[in-house]
């Protein structure tokens, strides 16, 4: 029977860890306590084992990725064997499923013999928010727009061809060319030298380089600290008269080599 591999929980606190790499690939064989992937939490780096021998049939998070704890990351079984049941999101779309149709049944009319009136067996699934109507991503294809707006003013949020006709005619405008970089990562100021403030490759600014594991994490946990704790800082004075008055006496024996130099930071 296939076996799932979980993100381990490390500590009460910890809610997700990252996938740093794999030191294995789908489809090598494993045995039970070798090292599978490298796992960083925001104070160290650890190796997860494999929990049993076997071929490793599926992969499930990619290097790179924030997966919460106690999340199936992988799948170690026997070739051949079924992996669907362990996927994550399949998981929660069964879920999902089961819930419409526990709802529709609910809400289904009693059936009588002169009545007869079925229940859909799913609903209509909802718009994507931010999604891009048809002619909004026909206007997108002939139409260089830097930003497309987060959300638009169709049904749940669904971005119209008017919202981005409105984006582009008030907001900053770019070049062919400068298209091009921004969809490689490539940041685009407020305005660029160009005519009517005409946005230029020359005024794009290159991508940022990413943060590894670790430093993503900590920026995450120090701004979540900044959000939701009160800032404040405590200071303490002392008075270092006598101190300064010593380290005079001093630097003039240290000048002529009768003493070695003392500094302040020594003498506190």
């Amino acid at each position: 029977m296939a076996t799932p591999v979980l993100m381990p929980r490390q500590g009460n606190t910890v809610e997700e860890c990252l996938l740093a790499s794999w030191k294995k690939k789908k489809g090598d064989i494993v045995t039970k306590g070798e090292s599978l992937a490298d796992i960083e939490t925001d104070k160290a780096t650890f190796e997860l084992e494999a929990p049993e021998d076997g071929i490793l049939l599926e992969i499930f998070a990619e290097p790179g990725t924030l997966v919460p704890v106690m999340t199936n990351i992988a799948v170690i079984g026997r070739a051949g064997e079924s992996t669907a049941e362990f996927k994550p999101v399949a998981a929660k779309q069964a879920t999902s499923e089961k819930a419409v149709v526990t709802a529709a049944e609910s809400a289904a009319p009693v059936q009588t013999a002169s009545s007869v009136t079925a229940a859909p067996a799913t609903a209509p699934a909802a718009t994507v928010f931010g999604e891009l109507s048809p002619r909004a991503q026909s206007y997108l294809e002939s139409h260089n727009l830097p930003v497309l707006p987060k959300s638009g003013s169709g049904p749940n949020g669904r971005i119209l061809e008017e919202d981005l006709r409105k984006s582009f005619l008030t907001g900053p405008r770019v070049s062919s060319t400068a298209s091009v970089y921004l969809k490689e990562g490539w940041r685009a100021p407020a305005t660029g030298s160009g005519p009517a403030d005409l946005i230029l490759k020359s005024d794009l600014l290159p991508p940022g380089k990413p943060l590894s594991g670790i430093r993503s994490i900590i920026a995450s946990r120090m701004k979540e600290s900044l959000a939701k704790t009160a800032q404040y800082t405590v200071s303490m004075k002392a008075s270092a008269g006598a101190l300064l008055t010593l380290r005079k006496k001093i630097k003039p024996l240290a000048e002529s080599g009768k003493l070695t130099d003392i500094s302040i930071n020594d003498l506190v």
